[in-house]
């Protein structure tokens, strides 16, 4: 029995490609809108036009399309659009993610609207850029990677409008939340402006995973930059597992052919 399986096993072995693979749950979308919520409304000082960010398909679609070239760089082809790149070697964990990006802000000075030199602050800035109200992210898994010596990586690709990251622009407005909350949105929910739909003027539960509109904004400001991307962790225990059956395999493999 031995005999006939290992060949066959040590056949399939030899196909195996870490290419493709990974793609955003609904739970993964959630945590992605929910954490970007939660960051916002954690700003500090406190923001008073920190609008509410929700889930966009279309931008979802730019995010899938360049995801799957498994290029470390910024897309070139983005004119309107902000972006966040994170990338690691191990599983990716979407909540580690955002929390790298987030975690910029102890890099980042409010009151001169400037960064520590040689430290990166625009991931964050992205994450609370007040007027960003949508986001559209995606994920895939890499052989091998454009512009980067690693291998069998991950990469998550967010795509927000309207952009962030004006020069001279602060990424809100400071104050008490939402004193300044834009037209149409002048409820208040954890800090960040909401819209409201109930006849009696209170915000509603809304499902965040949903097509939002894009909406048409005036784009005569100057983009500053766009955030290197930001690397994850080396090695987790999941790929840790697939390397180490791997090696056994091989090793099976090796001992069937002597």
């Amino acid at each position: 029995m031995r005999d006939m399986w290992v060949p066959l096993f040590c056949t399939l072995l030899g196909r195996i490609s870490f290419t493709g693979g990974h793609q955003l749950t609904s739970e993964e979308k959630h945590t992605i809108v929910e954490l970007h919520n939660h960051y916002r409304s954690q700003v500090m000082p406190t923001a008073a036009n920190m609008r509410n960010l929700s889930w966009n398909t279309s931008l979802e679609s730019v995010a899938k399309d360049y995801a799957v070239q498994c290029i470390w760089d910024h897309n070139p082809n983005l004119e309107d659009t902000g972006e966040n790149l994170y990338i690691t070697s191990g599983a990716l964990n979407i909540s580690k993610a955002l929390t790298s990006w987030y975690e910029e802000h102890h890099s980042f000075t409010y009151k001169n609207n400037s960064c520590v030199e040689e430290q990166m602050c625009g991931h964050y800035t992205q994450v609370v850029w007040a007027d960003t109200d949508t986001i559209g992210c995606a994920s895939h898994t890499c052989d091998t990677v454009k512009g980067i010596s690693l291998h069998h990586t991950v990469i998550l690709v967010c795509n927000y409008f309207p952009r962030g990251n004006y020069e001279d622009e602060f990424p809100y407005q400071e104050g008490k939340p939402c004193t300044q909350c834009p037209d149409k949105i002048q409820k208040c929910k954890n800090n960040i402006c909401v819209a409201y739909t109930g006849e009696d003027g209170s915000t509603m539960e809304v499902d965040p995973i949903n097509e939002s509109p894009v909406t048409e904004v005036a784009q005569t400001r100057i983009y500053l930059y766009r955030p290197q991307a930001s690397y994850g962790a080396v090695m987790t225990t999941a790929w840790l597992t697939v390397f180490v059956t791997t090696l056994l395999s091989f090793v099976l493999c090796l001992d069937s052919a002597t």
